[in-house]
């Protein structure tokens, strides 16, 4: 066993017992982590039951045991503050999204510092933005599969106008299978690809299409995760940016 000092990002949690948690936790030095969290529903607990809200940003320190699947927290604080995120209705319903999303994606148990810089720069990003970010979530799912390995080849054209979502590839023609986005819509999926967009939020895509839009991008998801399962969010996200 060793003590394990480490920056983290709450995923998850669940009860155990009357007063413990399970808490999923995407860290830094050792991917994803299950710690137990024994007495922090107590009135006199040593940690507060707020520090493991999903998305919380934390440095943490742990008991590592590889050959044990549960860990056990030492000490944990919180890294950043957010500011706007829990008050704001919209940011709020984008981050639940953005939390079942890598809680449905994240799986590996090795570090991953790119990815982990990632997730805590764009979600303090989210928190810090101040002009319109309804279309953030678009953004953030592409830029995730780039660092999944999943992040498509090629970009749209008049020779390439149907995205293949089983190769990940443009193509000039539909495919055999029913996995694919095409017209207006490949247009709108091959905006949220271009590099030139990373901190571009807002893109006034209509609502129809935006509906859809996410939908094939959690299909894409699916087809390349195998271990995905299903995402709920996304109903109630599209219908509170809507407003």
């Amino acid at each position: 066993m060793e003590i394990l000092k480490t920056r983290g990002i709450i995923l998850h949690q669940v009860k155990y017992s009357e007063t413990s948690l399970i808490v999923k936790i995407y860290t830094e030095q050792c991917g994803l982590q299950t710690y137990i969290v024994k007495g922090v529903r107590k009135k006199n607990a040593a940690f507060k039951a707020g520090l493991f809200q999903p998305l919380n940003i934390v440095d943490l320190v742990a008991h590592h045991n590889s050959k044990k699947e549960i860990q056990y927290i030492k000490d944990i604080s919180c890294v950043y503050n957010y500011k706007s995120l829990p008050f704001d209705i919209k940011k709020t319903t984008i981050a639940i999204f953005i939390n079942e999303l890598l809680y449905k994606s994240i799986h590996e148990e090795i570090p991953n510092d790119d990815l982990f810089n990632y997730i805590q720069d764009a979600l303090i990003g989210l928190d810090e933005a101040e002009a319109s970010f309804t279309d953030f979530h678009f953004i953030f799912a592409m830029q995730l599969a780039l660092h999944l390995g999943f992040f498509p080849h090629g970009r749209y054209s008049s020779g390439n106008q149907v995205f293949d979502m089983m190769e990940g590839i443009f193509k000039p023609a539909i495919p055999v299978h029913t996995y694919y986005i095409d017209g207006q819509l490949c247009r709108y999926f091959d905006l949220m690809i271009d590099p030139d967009n990373i901190k571009v939020y807002y893109f006034n895509i209509p609502f129809s299409f935006r509906k859809l839009l996410l939908e094939k991008i959690i299909d894409y998801y699916r087809l390349h995760i195998h271990v995905f399962g299903n995402i709920r969010s996304h109903h109630v996200l599209e219908e509170v940016l809507r407003g």
